[in-house]
C-alpha cells in the first residue's frame, strides 16, 4: 500500500474491529466450524501500521510505512492443528480460510450435527485506554530529528568512524481474539525499537558494533530516548573492540546476565520449551514436567507482564 505523508503522521483508526458488530460474524464463524468435531477453534483478527526510517551519516535514506489487516484462524483436533491466513475479512473469506484449516485435519462440516459450543463470553478489552496511542506516538518530522541526532552524537564520541548509521521502527497493531472456548479479547499493541551501528576503521583494524532499544506500551519512549548516553555506550564499545586481542577458542567459564543473554537463553532452550514440541514429543525436555532441567544458579522467569518491556503483552 502506498501511503501519504498525512496516513505517515497520523495513523488511522478506520480498521479498529468494533465489539458488536464482530462479536455476531465470529459467532456464527465459530458455531459452523465446531459442527466439524474440532476440539478447538481460535480466530486471531489483526490490523497493523508500521514505520521504518534509516539515517546513514546525516542523511535519511529511507522511510517505509506499511499497513496490514489480515486474520489467523487454528484448529485443533487431537495432538493436531491447523492454520490458514487470509486478508480477506468477508464473511465468505474467513469461512474459506476455516474450511482450509479443517480440512487439513481431514474435518467436514456437518450442518445437521450438534455444536458444544456455547458463544463468546463479555469482551475483555484491554486496548480500551489505548486509543490514544495512534496520536501520541512521534510523527515523522520529529521520529527522523530524533534519529539524526543520535547519528551526529556518534560522530562527536566516535574515533576512526567509517560509517554511521541509526534506525528506528514503529508498530501498532490492533487484535481481536476469539476461540470455541468463549475467549473474546481485544488488545492494542505498540512496539518501538531504536538502534545505533558504528563501523570503525583504522589501519589493519576493523570494528562494527551496534545497539538497540527497545519498549512496549511507551507512546513517549522515541522522545525521552537519550541520544548522547547511547552514542557514547556505542562508541565506548567499538573503541575497544578496535584494538582487542583475538580471544582463543575453548570452553570458558561465562556469565549470562539479563537483556541479551535472554536471547541466548531462548536460542539454546527456550525453542525446546514450547508447547508445540512439548506436546509433539519433538524436544528433550518432553517428559521433565515436574523435573528438574538446570543448574541451581539458573535463574529464568517468563512472565510477559513487566511494565514497558519488549515482550510483554496483556493478553
Amino acid at each position: 500500500m502506498i501511503a501519504t505523508t498525512e496516513q505517515i503522521n497520523h495513523p488511522t483508526n478506520s480498521y479498529d474491529f468494533p465489539s458488536d458488530l464482530w462479536r455476531l460474524n465470529l459467532e456464527s464463524l465459530l458455531s459452523y466450524g465446531m459442527k466439524s468435531g474440532a476440539d478447538f477453534i481460535e480466530v486471531f483478527l489483526e490490523r497493523s501500521d508500521h514505520l521504518g526510517v534509516l539515517a546513514e551519516q546525516d542523511l535519511i535514506t529511507s522511510v517505509s510505512p506499511a499497513f496490514g489487516i489480515g486474520a489467523g484462524i487454528r484448529v485443533f483436533k487431537g495432538l493436531r492443528d491447523g492454520f490458514v491466513s487470509t486478508n480477506d475479512l468477508s464473511e465468505t473469506g474467513l469461512r474459506n480460510a476455516l474450511n482450509q484449516a479443517l480440512g487439513m485435519l481431514g474435518l467436514d462440516v456437518n450442518l445437521s450435527s450438534s455444536s458444544k459450543y456455547e458463544g463468546l463470553d463479555s469482551l475483555n478489552d484491554y486496548g480500551i485506554n489505548k486509543n490514544r496511542w495512534y496520536e501520541e506516538v512521534p510523527k515523522i518530522n520529529e521520529s527522523c530529528e530524533k534519529l539524526l541526532d543520535g547519528t551526529f552524537q556518534l560522530q562527536n564520541y566516535g574515533k576512526h568512524i567509517q560509517v554511521r548509521r541509526g534506525s528506528y521502527s514503529r508498530s501498532i497493531q490492533e487484535v481481536l481474539v476469539a476461540a470455541s472456548d468463549g475467549t473474546f479479547g481485544r488488545d492494542i499493541r505498540l512496539h518501538q525499537t531504536l538502534g545505533l551501528n558504528l563501523l570503525s576503521s583504522d589501519k589493519g583494524n576493523r570494528s562494527s558494533i551496534g545497539r538497540r532499544y527497545g519498549t512496549s506500551g511507551k507512546p513517549n519512549d522515541l522522545r525521552e530516548w537519550n541520544g548522547e548516553s547511547s552514542a557514547k555506550d556505542v562508541c565506548e564499545s567499538a573503541h575497544k573492540m578496535l584494538y582487542a586481542d583475538y580471544v582463543e577458542a575453548g570452553q570458558i567459564p561465562v556469565v549470562l546476565a539479563n537483556k541479551f543473554g535472554g536471547v541466548i537463553f531462548h536460542e539454546a532452550c527456550g525453542h525446546l520449551l514450547e508447547t508445540t514440541q512439548i506436546e509433539r514429543g519433538t524436544s528433550p525436555f518432553s517428559d521433565k514436567l515436574n523435573k528438574k532441567i538446570a543448574h541451581e544458579s539458573v535463574t529464568a522467569i517468563d512472565e510477559g507482564l513487566s511494565d514497558g518491556s519488549f515482550g510483554s503483552l496483556s493478553m
